[in-house]
Parts: C-alpha cells; structure tokens; sequence
C-alpha cells in the first residue's frame, strides 16, 4: 500500500516525547484559514517555486512540455493552469528553485527511513509520529503504518484534527500510544466559519478516545484576532477540569512562518496581516489552563 508523502522529519524534537521521526501525509478536509502548511490539504502533487533561488538560467522553459514557465524582463513567471505536474522542470532546475512536493511512498519505504533511527529513539524514549495535513484522510495506509511500527517496538503518536469517522479511530486506537489531538475552535458556528466543517464530529471522537482510557495530549491553537478570546478560553477551562486525565493541554501559538509557503505554491493567503503571538498573551493562556507548570 502506498500513500502521498509530504516529508519526512527525522529527529523531531515537538511532535511527542523524546527524539521522532514525524511523516507527514499530504490531504485534509479541513480549510483552516490559518494554516502554516497549505500544500498540505490537497493530496495531490504540486509544484513550490522559491523565487530568491532562482538565477532566470531557463533550463525550466526548455524542458516544460506544456510551456508553463516564461523568463522574461528579469522575471520567471509560472502558469500554474498549464502545470500537469511531470516535474522535469524541477528536476532540471540545478538552484533547487523549484521543487516538487507530495512522492508516493509505501509502509516499507517509510519503514526503513525510520527505523535508520532506532538506537535515538530507545535512549530517548522517542519513536515514530505520523501527521498531516490529516492522516486518517489516508486511512489504509496510516493504519499499516502504525501497526508496523508497533510490530517493531516503537512508540507510536497520531497527530490528528479528529475530522474521521468513528470506526478509523476505533481500529487506530490499539496502535496509537499518544494522541496529538487538535482542538482548534470550541464554539460551533465560529470553528465552522473558520475550519469549513462543524466541531461535532471532533469533539465526539474525541470523548470517544477519552472514555477508552486513550492517552490524549489537547493540543489547542491560538491565532491573534481569531479565537484569543474570554468564550475560548473558559471553554478550553471547563474541558481541563472535566477530562482529568488528559496527558496534557498545550497552547499552540500561531506563527506566521508559513506566510512565503503560499506564495511558493501560487495560493492567496487569507491572512497575510496577522502577526505571531506575542509572550504576554501565551504567558497568560498558560498561567490560566496551565498554573502548575512553567511558562515563559
């Protein structure tokens, strides 16, 4: 079985304990408008144009057979509605200026790039995570995936928006040792303004995973002018003191870093203005769902 792969990150140090390796699937049905990783929604291939690394040798425009690259007046121009994503102009493109994202891969191939990784993940206690875009939008394959590693000792993380149906959870749950779940918007109308669906099916799967003893880390994200307000907040409060046993609540904060993605891939960001979160708002999030720990 294969699937599209966006990238594969080795020594992860932020999506589970310990050193990682995080394999991110492309393909999510959400459309959250903040998104950092916007090549991650469709599953298709696509092609990233980074523009300060090209020096206009046209080697693309020589070897496009649907002329979808021009070099003209200082200016290499991309028709993206001519692209059939063949990807001779990357692999001609000797700057690395353009490249193409998404590679069909299967269980074995991911297998062998992770277990490269086995001595740092027994002395750290880390292991394998699989992400997206969301990876049970590839379910075949992130189940096999997970199994396999499970077969070979490691530890296991799915980092998921929670967006599946109730039998992919269930089937998940035995080979899954720590839930990276997002929780992104906690009133209805506005997470479906936001995210393009409702919240119902997310928040039920993730009571679900609760009440079958699933270890779950809540992983809550915070976009200055979006959701860093009072309603949020005492919701988020009202899920720390009911579920107990949540292994942890983490602030998320909204970092504009991934801004230059979408001009690499020709979308138009929807949030070209907002800035990061400052210290000030994530220390008081923090002091407020978190006032055990430590914080910045």
């Amino acid at each position: 079985m294969k699937a599209v792969i966006l990238d594969i990150h080795r020594s992860s140090m932020e999506d589970g304990p310990g050193i990682r390796t995080t394999v991110f699937l492309k393909g999510c049905p959400m459309q959250c408008i903040w998104c950092h990783n916007p090549e991650s929604i469709s599953m298709d291939k696509e092609l990233a144009f980074f523009e300060e690394r090209c020096t206009l040798c046209g080697e693309c425009v020589d070897v496009c057979p649907n002329e979808v690259h021009r070099v003209q007046h200082d200016a290499h121009t991309i028709d993206r509605t001519l692209c059939r994503m063949c990807g001779k102009c990357a692999d001609a493109c000797v700057q690395d200026a353009l490249r193409m994202t998404g590679e069909e891969l299967s269980v074995a191939d991911v297998m062998e790039t992770v277990m490269k990784d086995l001595a740092y993940y027994e002395e750290s206690g880390g292991g394998l995570t699989v992400s997206g875009g969301e990876p049970l939008y590839q379910f075949g394959f992130t189940l096999e995936l997970l199994r396999t590693a499970k077969k070979n000792g490691l530890h296991t993380c799915l980092d998921t928006g929670g967006l599946a149906t109730r039998e992919k959870f269930e089937a998940v749950l035995p080979c899954v040792d720590l839930f990276l779940y997002d929780y992104k918007v906690t009133e209805p109308d506005k997470h479906k303004d936001l995210t393009k669906v409702s919240n119902d099916l997310i928040f039920g799967n993730f009571e679900f995973l609760y009440h079958r003893d699933a270890r779950i880390e809540l992983r809550c994200p915070i976009i200055p002018g979006l959701n860093n307000d009072e309603v949020h907040l005492k919701n988020l409060l009202r899920i720390r003191r009911h579920y107990t046993e949540l292994e942890a609540l983490t602030i998320m904060p909204y970092h504009n870093t991934g801004n230059a993605k979408y001009e690499r891939y020709g979308y138009v960001n929807p949030l070209p203005d907002t800035g990061t979160v400052s210290d000030d708002m994530l220390r008081h999030w923090n002091a407020r769902l978190n006032p055990n720990q430590n914080t910045i």
